[in-house]
């Protein structure tokens, strides 16, 4: 009987899970392991009400990498992959574990962590005769529920063609998946993107809190973005909650303490790479505001919270470099007078016909 291994069930790994059971058969074991065993019992019950899939939950994260010929990992965080993949009962004890009779098993790890930590954990998976693929994804819970995610893979390339009917195509986890070249590639892809998003969401709501705040109509703002060069998916899901101002644990698709994560884990990589990040220093400084407020288990629209009036929070004022809000506006005023004043000079000098410019510093 073919088995396969999913370990973790958690808000996005849930998803994926469901995608990866109803394109197997009866006679196929989907064998799955969550920290919490009862997320486990729960998801096991639900697929197996439907009739489309064999699912079976395992003791511990080390039972289904010895059992299953493939396994696939989507864990939160650094600290949560560490530990289900290092721990006594965990991954590495597993691929350990196997007798060196059976075929190489295959781990394919979905997280979002540090290339250096993909790395390691290739490496251990390599050191004990098996195979490792790399394999962050780009979308959230209702894209995992679709199969509308992005698989951004690196590491061995015949893995990656072994595997890849269950990342993209019909029936899939995800639409796409591609492959980016040696182990790292792909935690590095999924950090630079995930850097953008959290800086382009932090700035939708400034934006959305500026329309509120000229006594506009956020909803006829959110109409013009969509219509326009800006649109985007994210925007588009994001927006009736920015709105309505309405943020709880319970909606959230990406939690903001997981993007605050993937903000500093972006601002690491800047530094190993020498490429300064700017707005994504001000945008982590933003949502750690959010988090601080007790927005972390939200999801990540909550940083609309932070550009309120109420918090003064904007991405101007939050930068790393800023000193304090009164200070920041006082320098604003005094650079737009000066530019001002600059621009009224050069329009004196065009009206005498005087081939002289001032420099507008």
């Amino acid at each position: 009987m073919a088995i396969t291994g999913f370990i973790g069930l958690g808000i996005m790994g849930r998803g994926m899970a469901s995608r990866l059971a109803r394109s197997r058969t009866q006679d196929q074991v989907l064998l799955v392991y969550n920290r919490t065993r009862s997320v486990a019992e729960s998801f096991a019950k639900e697929i197996n009400r439907a009739g489309v899939a064999n699912v079976q939950v395992a003791a511990s994260a080390k039972d289904v990498v010895m059992a299953a010929s493939v396994t696939y990992s989507m864990l939160s965080t650094p600290e949560a992959c560490d530990s289900v993949f290092n721990c006594d009962s965990g991954v590495l004890a597993g691929l350990k574990a196997v007798p060196s009779t059976e075929p190489a098993k295959v781990l394919v790890d979905a997280a979002t962590v540090t290339a250096d930590q993909m790395r390691r954990m290739a490496n251990a998976t390599e050191q004990a005769g098996h195979m490792f693929l790399e394999a962050p994804v780009s979308g959230s819970k209702v894209p995992a529920e679709q199969g509308q995610l992005i698989f951004l893979c690196a590491g061995h390339k015949e893995v990656f063609k072994r595997v890849r009917p269950d990342l993209e195509g019909d029936g899939a986890m995800g639409k796409r998946a591609f492959h980016l070249g040696e182990v790292g590639a792909g935690s590095e892809m999924k950090l630079a993107i995930n850097g953008m998003m959290g800086t382009l969401l932090a700035s939708y709501a400034e934006a959305a809190t500026l329309v509120e705040a000229s006594g506009l109509n956020e909803q006829d703002f959110a109409s013009i973005v969509s219509l326009g060069a800006m649109a985007s998916p994210m925007f588009s899901l994001k927006a009736s909650a920015i709105q309505d101002r309405k943020f709880t644990a319970a909606d959230a698709h990406f939690p903001l303490k997981h993007a605050l994560k993937d903000l500093r884990l972006a601002q690491a990589l800047s530094i190993e790479k020498s490429s300064p990040v700017p707005l994504i220093e001000a945008a982590e400084a933003l949502y750690a505001k959010a988090n601080n407020a007790g927005f972390g288990d939200a999801d990540f629209s909550a940083i609309a919270a932070m550009s309120s009036k109420d918090e003064g929070g904007s991405l101007y004022r939050m930068g790393a470099r800023s000193s304090s809000v009164q200070a920041q506006q006082e320098k604003h005023k005094a650079a737009v007078a000066a530019e001002a004043s600059c621009i009224n000079a050069n329009m004196k000098l065009m009206k005498k016909s005087e081939p002289q410019w001032r420099r507008c510093e």
